[in-house]
């Protein structure tokens, strides 16, 4: 093993291809173990220590120090101060300072390390219950966030703060802070989606494009300006695009949704998840009602029931255009009663026919029945049928029905729906 040893200096130390042991001392050191499995003392001061490719063990000693073990599986001791653990290699990793454990590039073994800069890869950064300071480097990052205090850097890449295992959380990227049960501030800057927890979360996005999904409780989601997808995944959750043509994403088995701010023509309503998963779209059913200003769409399920409702946005305006698969059942059009003429056509000998009228307007509506042979009859003082004989209209439910047959075994069914005997007359026949 060969011996580097520094001074009072600040010293530049590369090591060997051997296993080294180079100790810094005093001074602001950066010490370079190469390869082999080394050990690099940093001493006092502010330290940069390289442990190269092997398995090497790492001591910051006092000050302020940047560790940065390379290849290998490699120990970091922090020491003193605020000292950082600093990933440079060609993979992704996966950082968890509560158990001092990284890996990725190796299997490393934290101890006293408060900070860490990630890969330019998609890491997975968490910290501890000390103030850390957590930097994603490049890549699609995901900082998962249990406590406050932090100092929060997505960096380059699409980066996601994600709050699962925190209590009620506020966040907003468009100021770059976070609270978490309504102190512990930290800041989070460099971040284009969050997740929230099972908690009541206040989540507000930037003027980019966010993905907020606020998950359980009962959560405020605002986009702010930009695209944004809003996902409302649990609890009755409140939510607005802002700004920009954002997707409202519903995406819960229950609970009662309020989209604050729908724009028809630019915003979507996202009901894949009830309609695009296997076997969904046989559970599930949509419906939209008026209820003041605001329309209310149902989703049913086999037990389940979820309200989404877009306020101050009339039903009667929304099209399919406006959601994405698909679009609730929309109310049709306002009867409105016009004069119309059904005309019964029997044909003889043509086994059982039969004409349904489904909507009969008593005073504006004629049933033809001529082609019957309707002669009037003075003895009868009445209408008697020459060719089909009928056996008189009988109440039937709410219709009123009666049979014709011409003596062949053809019969003809006349129903007039939504009808009381007591409404009609003669006035209502062509004979």
């Amino acid at each position: 093993m060969a011996l580097y040893n520094g001074n009072n200096s600040d010293n530049l130390i590369t090591g060997s291809n051997l296993a080294d042991q180079i100790n810094g001392r005093n001074g602001n050191d950066v010490l370079d173990g190469g390869d082999g499995d080394d050990l690099i003392d940093g001493g006092n001061d502010h330290d940069v220590l390289y442990g190269g490719a092997g398995h090497d063990s790492l001591y910051g000693g006092s000050g302020n120090d940047n560790l940065i073990g390379g290849a290998g599986n490699d120990r970091l001791y922090g020491g003193l101060g605020q000292d950082w653990a600093t990933y440079t290699g060609g993979a992704a990793i996966v950082a968890n300072l509560n158990t001092g454990i990284v890996t990725g590039q190796g299997s490393d073994t934290l101890n006293g390390i408060e900070n860490i800069m990630g890969s330019d890869f998609g890491d997975v950064l968490q910290g501890n219950a000390s103030a850390n300071k957590l930097h994603g480097g490049g890549g699609d990052d995901r900082f998962l966030v249990s406590y406050g205090y932090d100092e929060l850097v997505g960096g380059s890449g699409r980066d996601v703060l994600d709050l699962i295992n925190a209590g009620p959380v506020q966040v907003s990227l468009l100021q770059g802070t976070y609270y978490i049960n309504n102190s512990n501030a930290g800041t989070a800057t460099g971040f284009e989606d969050i997740l929230g927890g099972n908690s009541n979360d206040f989540l507000r996005g930037d003027n980019g494009a966010n993905l907020i999904d606020g998950r359980g409780g009962h959560d405020t989601l605002e986009g702010q300006g930009g695209a944004d997808w809003l996902t409302a995944s649990g609890g009755n959750d409140s939510l607005t695009g802002g700004a920009g043509n954002d997707s409202f994403v519903i995406a819960t088995n229950s609970g009662n949704v309020v989209i604050n701010d729908f724009t028809q023509g630019s915003d979507i309503i996202d009901l894949s998840f009830y309609f695009d998963q296997s076997g969904q779209s046989a559970l599930w059913s949509a419906s939209a009602a008026q209820q003041g200003a605001n329309t209310v769409l149902t989703l049913t399920g086999a037990s389940q029931t979820v309200t989404v409702t877009l306020n101050n946005v009339g039903r009667a305006s929304l099209t399919a255009a406006d959601f994405l698969h698909p679009a609730p059942t929309l109310p049709a059009p306002a009867y409105v009663p016009s004069s119309d003429v059904f005309v019964a056509t029997p044909v003889s000998g043509g086994g059982a026919q039969c004409l349904v009228i489904g909507q009969f307007d008593d005073g504006l509506d004629l049933i033809d029945l001529s082609a019957f042979g309707y002669v009037y009859d003075p003895g009868l003082g009445d209408y008697v049928a020459t060719v089909w004989y009928d056996n008189g209209l009988t109440q039937v439910g709410s219709d009123v029905v009666t049979t014709f047959h011409d003596g062949s075994g053809a019969t003809f069914t006349l129903v007039i729906g939504n009808t009381q005997l007591s409404q009609l007359d003669l006035s209502d026949f062509i004979l």
